[in-house]
């Protein structure tokens, strides 16, 4: 009724006698009993869903270990052959050149004493 519910901060006028409160305490208790056999249950095959996957995850974790093992190895001996081929393609480079100054040289000698000679 809107007299009782506007007045639910009233003290109540009668407490409940010691039959009422036991029996709604039962009920109270068995209800809660019930709800952590159920949250003990759901731990229950949540842990045992976790302890089956546990091998799963170790494995998948193994197989990406090696699979950037692998890359990064691959990413090694790439640099690794591309350094080579670039200290090579200097050395080509700098005989060439080196090749090229002797000549010159050489020419300019040449050119030089047979100027002298005459």
């Amino acid at each position: 009724s809107p007299a009782t519910t506007s007045n639910w901060r009233a003290p109540p006028s009668a407490l409940p006698d010691a039959t009422l409160l036991g029996e709604v305490g039962r009920g109270h208790a068995e209800r809660v009993s019930d709800e952590l056999r159920e949250m003990v249950a759901l731990v229950t095959e949540c842990r045992a869903l976790a302890t089956a996957d546990l091998p799963v995850f170790a494995a998948n974790a193994a197989r990406a270990r090696g699979g950037l093992e692998r890359e990064r190895l691959a990413r090694v001996t790439a640099l690794s052959q591309w350094s080579s081929a670039a200290e090579a393609r200097r050395r080509r480079k700098a005989a060439a050149t080196l090749k090229a100054l002797n000549d010159a040289s050489a020419a300019a000698a040449a050119a030089f004493a047979s100027a002298a000679a005459t």
